[in-house]
């Protein structure tokens, strides 16, 4: 088995964030109760992935180590109680690490000027990356208003964040089928947010690809 390095990283990274995003889907048609704890477990395993994979450098490790090591105590503090705080913390702390990982890979991606097969991968983690970000982000929304979304209700027991995964990538690439629509004004704003992000996202990555041919 290929040891984890600089050189491989992004793809260990793409392929844990993929499994994340296909096991969720097989997670929220679990019993009600198990599927937040599915979830949580599936996204906890990709943090892992993400902290011994990436390079965090000094200023970074100790903070994400203190996060990671939070989200932990409150997941298993969820396992045992049902409170809506604890989720609502778990969230938070998850919206953190993921956003922390998208500052921390973005430049080894965007700015490096190679385009190795783990620049590449890096591209899609980052795409990736911004699809789970948002996803948090409304899922933190559809805490504080349930209301939130035409077509996603809440319900006990049920964790939202497979059906938000949908709603987000949908919204990142711009498809719209409109089966789960934003309500609140909130939720508009963080869409229409997320679908310029993403245009703006593809042209950059375009634009670099062409710029790392041309100079090849």
């Amino acid at each position: 088995m290929a040891r984890i390095s600089q050189h491989n990283n992004f793809v260990f990274l793409t392929l844990a964030l993929i499994t994340l995003l296909l096991l969720a889907a097989v997670g929220h048609s679990f019993a009600m109760g198990s599927s937040i704890h599915v979830s949580q477990g599936l996204v906890l395993l990709t943090l892992i992935i993400a902290f011994f994979t990436l390079d965090f450098g000094r200023r970074w490790r100790r903070f994400v180590s203190i996060m990671f090591l939070a989200i932990v105590l409150v997941s298993i503090g969820s396992f045992f109680s049902d409170s809506g705080w604890l989720t609502l913390i778990y969230r938070s702390l998850s919206l953190l690490f993921f956003l922390v990982t998208l500052i921390v890979s973005s430049p080894a991606v965007l700015f490096s000027g190679t385009r190795t097969r783990n620049a590449i991968m890096g591209t899609l983690a980052l795409y990736l990356l911004l699809g789970i970000v948002w996803a948090h982000l409304y899922a933190l929304t559809l805490f504080f208003v349930p209301g939130a979304f035409k077509g996603l209700e809440p319900q006990p027991g049920v964790d939202p964040l497979p059906q938000l995964l949908y709603f987000s990538y949908v919204t990142l690439a711009t498809l719209g089928y409109g089966d789960i629509s934003p309500v609140a004004p909130i939720v508009k704003t963080l869409s229409y947010l997320q679908a310029i992000t993403g245009t703006f996202y593809l042209a950059i990555i375009v634009a670099s690809l062409i710029g790392g041919r041309l100079r090849h």
